[in-house]
C-alpha cells in the first residue's frame, strides 16, 4: 500500500504561493488566508477564509486549523500574518507541528517593549522609537504592533486609531529588505530587495530583486543579521526591512521571523521541505541564493466592480480573484512577477491596463 503523502497546512494573509509550493513539492495542501484565490484553491484540498488577518479572532482561527486538519497528522507553516497569530503556536494539539520560529521567538520579535530592548542591548541602528504620542506630529509615523507589508502605517498627523503600536521617526531613504535562511550551522543571504510604496501611502507595492549595496552597507547588515540571528535562534525562511538613508547609514526597520513574499525570488524546488527539515527535524538545508532579476508588483484596483466572466489574466499574474468577486477600489486585484528590465514603466502600465478590464463596472 502507498503511504498517503504528508499533510501541509499554510496560514497567511495571502497563502497562494506557499501552497502552490507545497503542491509542486508533493505534499497535500490545505489553507487558510483572508483571499481565498482563484489559484489557491486549484492546489488545494480545502481552504478557509477570513476577511480581514488585522482582526482576527484567536479562539475562531484555532478551531478552524483544527477543523481542516481534521484526523490527519499534520505541518502547519505560517507565512505573513504570523504577527498576530503566533500565540496559537503553544495552543494547537500536538498532532499538528509548526514549521515556523518558535512562539517565544515571534514574542521577542513583534512585542515592541521586548524587541526594543534586545535592539538597545545589541546596540543595533534604527529609527528613533517611544511609546508616547511625540508632543511634535512633524516627521513621525506610528507603527501598529504586528503589522506587515506597510499595512497600517500612519504619519502621527493622521493618527486617529486605537491599537497598540509605536512612534517613529520619519526616515528619508531607500527602503530595502534582505532574505535569508536561518539553520543550525548558521545562515545564507538569499536576496536583496529594493521595496516601493504606493505614493502618499506606507503600503508596498512592488519588490525589485538585485538591489544593489556598497560594501559597507552590506557589512552593516551583515551584522546586524549575525546578531539576531545568534539572538533568536532563528530558523528557516526570515526577512529583515532596513532603511539606507540619504547619509548611506543602514537602519533597521523590522524582523519578519516567517517566510516572505521575496521568496518568490528563488528558483530552489525545495522551499517548503527546506522549511520543514529546519524547523521540525532541526537538520540544515541548502538554498540557492536569487539568481535573475525579478519583480514583484502588486496591481490595486483603480475602480470598483466585479471580476468579469472568463477575465483573461495574463500568464504572469497570480492570487487571481475568482469569477464575479467583488473588488473595491484600492484593494489589491492580483499579484505579478515578471523579469525586470530597462522597460518596467512601460511593462507596467501595460499590464495593469489589461488586469483593470477584468474588472466589470
Amino acid at each position: 500500500m502507498t503511504a498517503e503523502r504528508p499533510l501541509v497546512l499554510v496560514i497567511a494573509q495571502s497563502a497562494r504561493f506557499l501552497a502552490q509550493q507545497a503542491a509542486r513539492e508533493g505534499y497535500r495542501v490545505r489553507a487558510i488566508d483572508q483571499f481565498n484565490d482563484a489559484d489557491l484553491i486549484s492546489v488545494c484540498e480545502q481552504t478557509s477564509s477570513f476577511a480581514d488577518f488585522n482582526q482576527l479572532n484567536l479562539a475562531e482561527l484555532r478551531q478552524n486549523i483544527i477543523q481542516l486538519a481534521g484526523e490527519s497528522p499534520a505541518t502547519l507553516i505560517a507565512g505573513t500574518g504570523a504577527e498576530v497569530f503566533y500565540p496559537l503556536f503553544n495552543q494547537l494539539p500536538s498532532s499538528i507541528t509548526i514549521a515556523n520560529n518558535s512562539a517565544a521567538c515571534f514574542d521577542q520579535c513583534h512585542n515592541p517593549n521586548h524587541w526594543f530592548t534586545v535592539l538597545r542591548k545589541l546596540q543595533i541602528p534604527h529609527p528613533e522609537t517611544c511609546f508616547a504620542k511625540p508632543t511634535s506630529s512633524n516627521q513621525w509615523l506610528f507603527k501598529p504592533t504586528g503589522g506587515w507589508g506597510g499595512m497600517g502605517i500612519q504619519s502621527v498627523s493622521a493618527h486617529s486609531t486605537d491599537k497598540p503600536g509605536v512612534y517613529q521617526r520619519l526616515i528619508h531613504g531607500q527602503p530595502f529588505s534582505v532574505l535569508f535562511f536561518a539553520d543550525r550551522s548558521g545562515w545564507r543571504w538569499l536576496s536583496t530587495q529594493s521595496q516601493h510604496s504606493l505614493p502618499d501611502r506606507f503600503i508596498h507595492q512592488r519588490l525589485h530583486s538585485h538591489f544593489p549595496l556598497t560594501l559597507a552597507a552590506q557589512a552593516q547588515v551583515t551584522s546586524v543579521i549575525e546578531q539576531l540571528n545568534r539572538t533568536l535562534q532563528l530558523r528557516g525562511f526570515n526577512s529583515m526591512d532596513f532603511i539606507l538613508t540619504e547619509h548611506a547609514e543602514v537602519l533597521l526597520l523590522e524582523l519578519n521571523a516567517r517566510p516572505a513574499a521575496s521568496m518568490q525570488f528563488l528558483d530552489s524546488p525545495t522551499l517548503i521541505t527546506a522549511q520543514i527539515s529546519v524547523c521540525i527535524d532541526d537538520r540544515p538545508a541548502h538554498i540557492e541564493p536569487a539568481s535573475r532579476k525579478q519583480t514583484l508588483v502588486y496591481l490595486f484596483a483603480s475602480h470598483s466592480g466585479h471580476i468579469r466572466h472568463q477575465a483573461h489574466w495574463p500568464e504572469c499574474c497570480h492570487d487571481l480573484p475568482t469569477e464575479g468577486q467583488f473588488i473595491r477600489a484600492g484593494d489589491v486585484v492580483c499579484s505579478a512577477l515578471f523579469p525586470t528590465t530597462e522597460e518596467f514603466p512601460h511593462e507596467f502600465a501595460s499590464l495593469n491596463q489589461q488586469v483593470m478590464q477584468n474588472i466589470f463596472q
